[in-house]
This record gives C-alpha cells, structure tokens and sequence, in this order.
C-alpha cells in the first residue's frame, strides 16, 4: 500500500479540506452579494479590519480566537467553523474510498473530481439556506463541468446515462412545479431545484436522481414537520429550503452507490 492510501493520505485530505473549507466561506458569504471572490482579503465584517495570517487557519483559528475578531471583538458566524469542518470531513472520506482504487494515479483523478462534485453541493447548499436561491452562476455551469467530468472518472455511468440524468433532473422539477402552480396558483419548487437535480444526474446519471430525491424528500419531512409546528407556536419563524436536501440525498447517493445499485438494478 502506498503511503498516500493509508491514514496519512487521509490526514492529508482533511487538511486539503480545511483549507478549501475556507475559500468555500468567500464563496458562500461574496457571490450572492456579487462581490469579487478574491479581493478584498480575509477581513472583520464588523469593523473591517484585515484578518492576519495567523487568525486565517482553518478551524484552529475560529476556536483559538473563540471565533471572535482580535481588533475589535466581534462574532464570527459559527458558518465558517462549520463550512471548514464539513468540508474536511467529507474530504477525508472522499479520500478514505477514493484509495481503494487500483493505483494511486487513479485514487487521485476520482478524489479531485468527487471533491469538486462536493464542495460545489456544500456551497449552494448554505448559498440556498441564508438566502433562498442556487445561484445560476454555479449551477448552470456545473452541469456542463459535471458532465464533463464525468468521462475522465472511471466508473461514473456512461455519457447518456449522464445526459438523460442532467434531462430528467430538471424536466422533473419543472413539470412537478408546473403542476403545483396551476393548482394552487402559488410557487412550489423553485426552478433552481431542477438545475442542482440537473446538475447532480449529468455526474450521476440518471439512476442517482430517484435515490436522491426520495432521501431529500424524506429528511426533508424530518426538518420541515418540527419546523412547522415550532412557527405555528411562534417559536421558530424559518422557512426551509429543498435544495440542501437535494445536495444530501447526492451525497448519499455519491458514497453508497454501489448499495443503492444492489437494491435497485435499474
């Protein structure tokens, strides 16, 4: 075994994670607003201050600093720890499967591929939870980097299996909230719910699409019923997005594919 494929290699991609955790927050926190993702640097949104290297450490800094502001005390969103964190778990684990590949070659193409899948669905994920949409400039041409992606990893299905996912996952969405406003004249799922769905069945294929939204419908219930019931008490007044369960039920789908395959031989 190759030292990379053991748990130093895993070490390391949570490393990799953590950092890459941080430039998701730019992401998450800039391009709704329609900032640049690269200038200004890291800085205090409370009183502007730069941020230092030494206070820009994935993770270790938010908890050294208690995930406050060194010039002037403010808060930091407990987001940015967990955005880091996220992401360097599921680095790990992408990793930890990744290796089981034949070569280290190979291990590294379908990391690097399976990370970018994941960290795009982590960010429109808390894009869609602080600000209700998924951002055309990320999933538009995601379906066509994901598609294309796709050829380049071994075992992702074939190219029109792809196609015919990036086809139905939209048409899907489109037709069910078609359907939902000529009954109730009222707006269902969003259309940027069929381009995730679009974008997760052009890496995925088609066959990940009825998995991924059942597991997002039925983890959805879970969120959505308490949620309800806690508005209606006027304890909570949060309305929940679907597009972060759709990213989970990919990520599901993503890790234990070969089980979902087994049960389901489309």
């Amino acid at each position: 075994m190759e030292p990379l494929q053991g748990p130093v290699g895993v070490a390391l991609a949570f490393v990799w994670g953590a950092l890459w955790g941080s430039f998701a927050n730019v992401v998450v926190v800039r391009l709704p607003a329609g900032g640049s993702l690269l200038r200004p640097g890291s800085h205090c949104r409370a009183c502007g201050a730069p941020i230092g290297w030494s206070d820009n450490i994935p993770i270790w800094s938010y908890l050294a600093r208690r995930g406050r502001c060194r010039a002037c005390g403010g808060a930091f969103s407990a987001r940015y720890l967990l955005i880091e964190l996220l992401v360097a778990a599921l680095s790990a684990l992408l990793w930890w499967r990744a290796s089981l590949a034949p070569s280290l070659a190979l291990a590294a193409a379908r990391f690097v591929i399976e990370f970018l899948f994941m960290g795009t669905l982590v960010v429109l994920t808390f894009i869609d939870l602080e600000h209700m949409i998924l951002p055309d400039k990320i999933t538009l041409p995601g379906i066509v980097v994901f598609f294309g992606l796709g050829f380049l990893e071994p075992g992702t299905p074939a190219f029109w299996h792809r196609l015919i996912g990036a086809a139905l996952g939209f048409g899907f969405v489109w037709a069910v909230a078609e359907v939902f406003y000529r009954l109730t004249k009222r707006e269902g799922l969003g259309l940027g719910d069929g381009k995730l769905l679009a974008l997760v069945g052009a890496f995925l294929g088609w066959q990940a699409l009825p998995v991924t939204l059942f597991l997002a419908a039925l983890q959805g219930l879970l969120v959505v019923v308490p949620v309800r019931a806690l508005a209606r008490q006027r304890v909570l007044g949060v309305e929940v997005p679907f597009g972060p369960f759709l990213a989970l039920g990919a990520l599901e789908y993503l890790f234990l594919a070969p089980m979902f395959l087994s049960l389901f031989p489309w």
